[in-house]
């Protein structure tokens, strides 16, 4: 099967090449596992089934060797296994491909800061944000998994930003280790595979501290008081002019 890759809230084309198809017969798109309808084709008429009503086109009516299908604002839900099923002539055919759709993440860990003067503890943090919310943070020690113990701890928080969509994830993570090499954070979604990059910008921090709202209702506020002090000026010259 040939396999498609996406990214979550994107766009993705799944191909289909249908030369000589039989539009006299039924052309359809389904999800194997499990087994659900995208679209049925019959009568000059694509007719989309549940989820993917309103954020599915395929382009027969423009190609009629051209039975792909485009998905748009694609989900985790959409991973899996789709086959393009259709006649030539009398000969059904099928084309499989596999979707696999992925999360992007921007990961930023900060540099350690010791605690309380010792120097043989440690305090870790690392900041992640994306448009994924089922996914956590993960600490690694030399390419092992490192988890609360007697000598780590380990606290983990996330927020959803709303106005932005990018749910935002944090953890700290405070060692008694005698390390010769750092441990390092990283994102894992579940379900979908990960796309992770690395930077410490100004997108981490937009999404710890939003723009207050006094900000906000101040520049709100501007247009109306400038409208207000025209009219009193053409208030008072029309006064004057009589």
């Amino acid at each position: 099967d040939e396999v498609i890759e996406g990214v979550l809230e994107d766009s993705v084309l799944l191909p289909c090449k249908c030369s000589e198809i039989n539009l006299n017969k039924e052309f359809r798109w389904q999800m194997e596992t499990p087994l659900v309808l995208v679209l049925k084709y019959h009568s000059n008429t694509a007719n989309f089934s549940g989820r993917y009503k309103g954020r599915a086109k395929t382009f027969l009516n423009e190609a009629n060797n051209n039975c792909s299908v485009l998905l748009t604002n694609i989900t985790a839900a959409d991973q899996g296994n789709y086959s393009c099923r259709f006649y030539r002539e009398n000969q059904y055919n099928i084309l499989s491909v596999n979707l696999n759709v992925s999360a992007s993440y921007n990961v930023c860990q900060r540099s350690p800061n010791n605690i309380g003067g010792d120097l043989s503890v440690k305090d870790f943090q690392c900041d992640v944000s994306g448009r994924y919310g089922d996914a956590e943070i993960q600490w690694k020690l030399d390419g092992q998994l490192l988890t609360n113990s007697s000598t780590t701890n380990i606290t983990n928080k996330y927020t959803l930003n709303a106005p932005a969509g990018l749910y935002h994830f944090h953890s700290k993570l405070i060692t008694k280790l005698n390390m010769t090499s750092a441990p390092t954070c990283e994102v894992k979604a579940k379900g979908i595979s990960t796309v992770i990059s690395y930077e410490c910008g100004a997108v981490n921090e937009a999404v710890r501290n939003p723009r207050p709202e006094y900000v906000v209702r101040y520049v709100k506020a501007i247009p109306i008081m400038l409208v207000l002090g025209l009219s009193l000026v053409l208030w008072r010259r029309c006064k004057f002019s009589q």
